[in-house]
């Protein structure tokens, strides 16, 4: 029995005592009889409680010590951001020329940074990708970005998850932080081709939670250090636009960037790294990034400057699943609301596509869809000219659709515009985590959508792995989002 819990139930005896009193009324003298013995049984049982723990005290106070716990995680441990296992040998050669790059998606990985927070074990993220990491060859280490204030808090959780085996793989990074979970958009990084040094890309973040946390990494890791542009936040309305999810390498001379990127922040990227920048239209999502529509999917057999496929979000595709699936018989409702207020309302998904069904709910679900896939598709035919221009052999990078579908804020005469504030009804399956050849998507509720995914991914012979993606789909976020992967070649510089 826990400390107290005997109170409790010495409390609930004497409510229930004199509920009775109310519905009986007993003779005064058998009830002060029944009071005094049950104050003599909770003293009685109060004074055992505390000899026992008198008598085990010197014993707990031994079994503290033998344990030592955090046993592998210290607070005074020497943070290394490097990974010593690498043969750098085997890794391909960096790209040529003077200016940093950020590596696209089909370079091996050197180390990934996490962002904690507190019961992250109960989201079940870190141990699969602790898990994952431990089983590559080399290993991969893990970088965890810690808040200030949950410095004992982070070794104390995440050290139950260490063994002999993988005790080495976890280092943790205490920042001036309050905040740490969205690791991918408080910087990006990148490589110097030539000497190999490596660069974190400080991203505008003032007013919020992790401003300082590309600084001290860069501090902690003895890495370069590129500042972000100073704005004005007052007068910028895309603010968000300027974070690492906004910002996404596909080839060694391309960035892909969201059309919410603010001037500023693009001639710091145009200026500091050897790049091509190319914008999407983004702007009439909620957040706004380019991590919501489009995935690098590396391919093992393809050579040249573009060895990889592309996934990208596709309304439409979701359309025509959901439709397909209405036709089934004996599917159970799935209710969504709309509108706001006292004009809210339900209606069935599976319902829109039979029985000449006319809600407003389902004419503003399918005409908004409809017109993010027209901006999708602009999109999509804006990265491949741009790819052929680049090198004629990424002609052959396939781009795949994958189901996602969106809902706009509020309801409207046209879609497709800033207003439209546009979310994914699930977490969203392209913001994903790819680690070799293990991929981590998030769990859906729309099964059909997620099924026609899994699909697609497994013809990759990519090894999926479905986790709970909520916790931060609430917050407008997705799994991409709370991850940063830095990734490795050989330098150029002393080779013949």
């Amino acid at each position: 029995m826990r400390k107290g819990e005997n109170l409790f139930i010495f409390n609930s005896i004497i409510k229930w005592s004199v509920v009775k009193k109310n519905r009986r009324s007993p003779p005064q003298k058998s009830l002060s009889k029944l009071w005094i013995s049950l104050l003599l049984a909770s003293l009685i049982f109060n004074l055992y409680q505390y000899s026992q723990i008198l008598k085990n005290k010197t014993t707990v106070r031994e079994d503290k010590s033998k344990t030592a716990y955090p046993k592998y995680l210290s607070l005074n441990r020497q943070v290394t951001c490097e990974n010593t296992q690498i043969d750098k040998n085997t890794l391909p050669l960096c790209p040529a020329g003077p200016k940093p790059r950020i590596l696209p998606r089909h370079y091996p990985l050197h180390s990934i940074y996490l962002g904690y927070t507190e019961g992250i074990e109960r989201m079940g993220l870190f141990q699969i990708v602790l898990n994952i990491v431990s089983n590559l060859d080399p290993k991969i280490p893990l970088v965890v970005m810690v808040p200030r204030d949950q410095a004992q808090m982070a070794a104390n959780e995440l050290d139950a998850y260490l063994n002999d085996q993988n005790k080495d793989l976890v280092q943790l990074v205490y920042t001036p932080a309050d905040y740490t979970i969205w690791a991918q958009d408080y910087f990006e990084q990148a490589v110097n081709g030539e000497t190999g040094a490596h660069y974190f890309i400080d991203l505008p973040y003032e007013g919020r939670l992790g401003e300082h946390i590309p600084s001290a990494l860069a501090l902690a890791c003895n890495s370069g250090l590129i500042s972000q542009a100073g704005i004005d936040y007052k007068l910028d309305e895309n603010v968000s636009g300027n974070y690492g999810g906004n910002i996404e390498s596909i080839t060694d001379d391309l960035l892909l960037v969201g059309n919410t990127l603010s001037p500023d922040q693009r001639a710091i990227l145009e200026r500091e790294l050897s790049q091509e920048v190319l914008d999407i239209n983004v702007n009439w999502l909620k957040v706004g990034h380019v991590d919501e529509l489009i995935s690098v999917i590396p391919v093992a057999n393809k050579k040249g400057k573009c060895p990889f496929d592309i996934l990208y979000s596709s309304p439409g595709l979701a359309l025509e699943l959901i439709k397909k699936e209405s036709e089934k018989s004996e599917l159970k409702p799935l209710r969504f609301r709309f509108d706001f207020g006292e004009k809210q309302s339900t209606f069935n998904l599976w319902e829109c596509h039979t029985k000449g069904y006319s809600h407003p709910g389902c004419k503003a679900m399918i005409s908004a869809n409809t017109e993010y896939e027209k901006i999708v598709q602009s999109n999509i035919s804006k990265i491949k000219q741009a790819l052929v221009r680049k090198d004629k052999s990424c002609s052959s990078v396939n781009f795949v659709k994958v189901p996602v579908l969106f809902t706009a804020s509020q309801s409207q005469q046209r879609y497709g515009l800033k207003s439209d504030k546009a979310m994914t009804i699930d977490p969203n399956p392209v913001n994903n985590v790819l680690i070799g050849n293990n991929i981590i998507i998030p769990q859906q509720g729309l099964r059909p959508l997620y099924q026609y995914t899994k699909s697609v991914l497994e013809k990759y012979q990519l090894n999926v792995t479905a986790v709970d993606g909520e916790y931060v789909h609430i917050f407008d976020g997705g799994l991409h989002c709370s991850m940063n992967m830095r990734r490795t070649c050989r330098p150029r510089a002393g080779i013949q």
